[in-house]
């Protein structure tokens, strides 16, 4: 025991130290476009280009939200690092909207929005298409990919667990259930992505043939291996257990972040180790709560080993995702992966209060409401990472395009609106609201001065339509103060002040 223990602890020391050099994970992201964000051009442009870190391919079609919130389908062209949005003749001024979407090449959709002015700035105008609902569905699937996937390969190989018929007619069931959402979540992925750029990603591909093939093997071996079939049949069972979990999560690896590490084998391997570990822990524990935990203290020593590993692998995967511990907190990635080892933590601690009350006590007699609560959790963890495999680590990646925020005076709202919310040239929409909604207009313009640390910027803002606006430089990321000053009337003029994430 201790041997196979020194052994798996060199083999995750030597994997570790062959991670430390490489750097983070090369996630394509936007570096440059003509025209910049938030440029006011004297002309139309008959082209936006976009460069990225990494080749990508775009989207079929795109969004153009033109002033007055019309939205016209623009095509892009081109592909590898650079793409090109070839735009309609453009006759109104104000402020435009591309919302652009390319996939990279794990199979991961980024998308973003550009604004820019023709003329003069006018009321940024957010296409429905920023807030995707793409990114939803693709994040759905993803976890119901990977947990239905993990707990089929679990309860396959934590086959020897299940004491009792009934127990093993309900894991069959459960397994049965597990490899048909993963196969349909993986078709329906590879689907969609081949709709959105109009071909087929081979990535998506190769995820999709070994996860359904190895989702039926899986499948086929439950189906007439949990029946004593002696010796022969006992190596078939065990061969197709073995052999079909292999393959989901090869499929699994083929379309997770791991593709885009500047080391995909090794991280591949780290992402095969730490999955196929929580597959055996999660599947164990969920195999013992469907027998009534009659098999909980030989579970316990496999159980060990799958939290070492998982440990190891993710410590891995960790190093080269994140460039610094701030990502934890700056970026939806790090903090679901904040939450996904608490709920390992949680389900460690259980787990060990679970062997340490089996102590003296009849092994066959464990609490079972114990082990459903486990089984809860390490669910969960499984859907945590189904949401890692689909959310960016990057902060700039997802950077949004509009900032809002609201402050009140009396019954009136006031919000407060920032586009892009990124260093550089911004604009900043202030509208006034009653209580039932209406627009309050204003007795003079109002004033706006930004403060980030010695930076001090502002003016008075311009009324367009229903709101004001100014368009102003935020020269530094960070938390800026925002001070309106809103003259209601001749005698009353407030000072609100709200704070605006820049990002970089």
């Amino acid at each position: 025991m201790m041997r196979a223990l020194r052994a798996l602890g060199a083999m995750l020391a030597l994997c570790f130290a062959l991670a430390l050099p490489a750097p983070a994970y090369a996630h394509a992201s936007l570096v440059d476009t003509d025209p910049v964000p938030g440029a006011v051009l004297e002309q139309a442009p008959e082209t936006v280009r976009l460069q990225f870190s990494e080749s990508v391919a775009p989207a079929r079609a795109v969004e153009l939200v033109q002033p007055d919130g019309r939205a016209l389908t623009v095509a892009l062209r081109g592909g590898g690092k650079v793409v090109i949005a070839e735009l309609p003749e453009l006759p109104q001024r104000g402020t435009h909207v591309l919302s652009w979407r390319v996939v990279s090449s794990d199979g991961h959709t980024i998308r973003g929005s550009l604004p820019f002015s023709i003329g003069e700035p006018s009321a940024v105008v957010v296409s429905a298409a920023v807030d995707d609902d793409r990114a939803v569905l693709y994040t759905v699937l993803g976890v119901l990919l990977v947990v239905g996937a993990l707990l089929a390969v679990g309860l396959a190989w934590s086959r020897t667990l299940l004491v009792h018929e009934r127990a093993r007619r309900r894991a069959r069931r459960v397994l049965l259930a597990g490899a048909a959402v993963a196969s349909a979540a993986v078709v329906a992925r590879a689907v969609l992505v081949s709709r959105e750029i109009d071909r087929v990603l081979a990535s998506e591909v190769v995820a999709a043939v070994l996860v359904v093939l190895g989702a039926a093997l899986l499948v086929a071996g439950a189906w007439r291996g949990w029946v004593e079939d002696g010796w022969a049949g006992a190596r078939a069972r065990a061969g197709a257990a073995l052999l079909g979990g292999a393959l989901v999560l090869g499929g699994l690896a083929a379309v997770g972040h791991s593709r885009a590490a500047e080391h995909p084998w090794l991280a591949g391997v780290a992402t095969v180790l730490h999955a196929g570990a929580g597959a055996i822990w999660a599947g164990g524990v969920l195999a013992l709560a469907l027998g009534g935990g009659a098999a909980l203290a030989r579970f316990a020593t496999r159980a060990w080993l799958a939290l070492l590993v998982v440990t190891g692998a993710g410590v891995l995967l960790a190093t080269t995702i994140y460039d610094s511990w701030s990502d934890l907190a700056e970026t939806d990635h790090g903090r679901v992966l904040v939450l996904k080892v608490v709920l390992v933590a949680a389900a460690a601690l259980l787990g060990l209060s679970q062997r340490l009350r089996l102590r003296g006590s009849d092994p066959a007699m464990p609490g079972a409401g114990g082990l459903r609560l486990e089984a809860c959790l390490l669910v969960g963890v499984l859907v945590a990472t189904g949401v890692l495999g689909e959310a960016s680590p990057r902060p700039s990646d997802d950077a949004p395009l509009v900032v809002e925020r609201a402050a009140t005076h009396g019954d009136l709202e006031v919000r407060v609106r920032v586009a892009p919310a990124r260093v550089g040239v911004n604009q900043v929409e202030v509208t006034v609201r009653d209580p039932r909604g209406a627009w309050v207009p204003l007795a003079a313009p109002a004033t706006l001065t930004a403060r980030h640390g010695e930076s001090r910027v502002g003016g008075e803002l311009h009324p367009v339509g229903e709101t004001n606006l100014i368009t102003t430089v935020l020269s530094d990321d960070g938390t800026w103060r925002l001070d309106l000053a809103l003259p209601l009337s001749r005698y009353e003029s407030p000072v609100l002040s709200v704070e605006v994430p820049i990002a970089p």
